[in-house]
């Protein structure tokens, strides 16, 4: 019953700290929002930055972010795929200029 709850408790953290995350970022958008409209960009940069670089760090700590983001994907992942000859017709440079019927 115990590890149930120390499970449920890192959950509840990583949601917390996705949701500080988000609403740091949330607020960076908002400060960039308002420099651009109102010529107050002294305090505005300071603190667009500052909320940037906290909502990075939340999301970056929350459970959420911690999976294998390039698992199908990933241009590292796509590279060993293919042919480097860019006339092998399985290459997508090569099917992107030649119409294959």
């Amino acid at each position: 019953m115990k590890k149930q709850e120390t499970n449920t408790q890192k959950e509840m953290a990583s949601k917390l700290k996705l949701k500080a995350g988000i609403a740091c970022l949330g607020l960076f958008a908002l400060l960039i929002v308002v420099m651009l409209i109102t010529s107050m960009n002294g305090i505005l940069l300071s603190l667009a930055v500052v909320s940037h670089i906290s909502g990075m760090y939340f999301l970056a700590t929350s459970g959420y972010a911690k999976g294998n983001f390039c698992h199908n994907n990933c241009w590292s992942n796509w590279a060993h795929k293919y042919s480097k000859d860019p006339m092998d017709p399985r290459n997508p440079f090569y099917r992107s200029r030649h119409r294959l019927n």
